[in-house]
């Protein structure tokens, strides 16, 4: 439901220009509340099932001290999806998906019907590609390895051009793939090491007994690792994305159109 929101936040912000602009506002900003809603419960499950990974490989004893970490997260979920219920079970999220298929299936007289999807989309592709290259001016991602908010930005910018990129899907045909999986490969890479930051800051934040406290250190210490191995291959993830190859592929998709 979250990245359902997401593709439709992207459509969105492609239909500056064709859809009225207050309205736009006003719809990524209702889905942009559903995403957050449903991004607290589903942040909160892949931590615990982390967490449950990691317990699975330690002796019960071991395991053990990771126990109340995963009842602090399971208290979280549980919270979190009392308030996604809460958000979705109402009138207003009723009305809300009620007006929000109307403006983009019914007729309006806001929208222009003078601009096409084809003068368009190019540049719109392409614009959103020279977004994620611009949070890496000069070319050494690793400079941002200390700079967790920086990685979480460009992540999002990457998901935006994903987005964009399987709205034409059908037209590029089986072509988009090449251009998809190094994106949604980076993508993934960025998005463990922001969940080890978030993880390491949760437990750091966790009052616990002192017994617990060796096995949730050693946790923390073994994320700390798998991130310094992530950070290391960054250049490799991003070379793949920023090289001469990937925007050659890249603009054969723009000229398809």
């Amino acid at each position: 439901m979250r990245v359902a929101t997401r593709r439709m936040r992207v459509i969105l912000q492609v239909l500056d220009g064709v859809a009225p602009a207050p309205e736009i506002r006003m719809y990524r900003r209702g889905l942009r509340r559903i995403a957050r809603a449903a991004g607290a419960v589903r942040d909160t499950d892949v931590f615990i099932a982390n967490i449950q990974a990691a317990a699975a490989a330690l002796t019960p004893d071991d395991a053990a001290g990771l126990s109340p970490l995963i009842a602090s997260l399971q208290a979280d979920r549980a919270a979190a999806y009392e308030q996604l219920l809460a958000r979705l079970d109402n009138a207003a999220y009723a009305e809300f998906k009620r007006d929000f298929a109307s403006f983009i299936t019914g007729h309006c007289d806001k929208w222009s019907m003078r601009r096409r999807v084809r003068d368009m989309a190019g540049s719109t592709i392409w614009g959103y590609y020279e977004a994620l290259r611009s949070h890496v001016p000069d070319d050494s991602i690793v400079s941002l390895a200390d700079d967790p908010e920086e990685l979480h930005e460009m992540r999002i910018a990457g998901k935006h051009l994903r987005y964009l990129l399987e709205m034409f899907e059908d037209i590029f045909g089986e072509r988009v793939q090449a251009a998809l999986e190094p994106l949604m490969g980076f993508q993934d890479h960025l998005g463990t090491i922001n969940d080890i930051s978030v993880a390491a800051d949760y437990v750091a934040s966790l009052s616990v007994d002192a017994a617990a406290r060796p096995a949730l250190d050693a946790y923390v210490a073994g994320r700390y690792a798998e991130r310094d191995r992530l950070i290391a291959e960054l250049p490799e993830r991003w070379f793949k994305l920023n090289g001469g190859t990937y925007r050659r592929k890249l603009m054969e998709l723009i000229v398809r159109l």
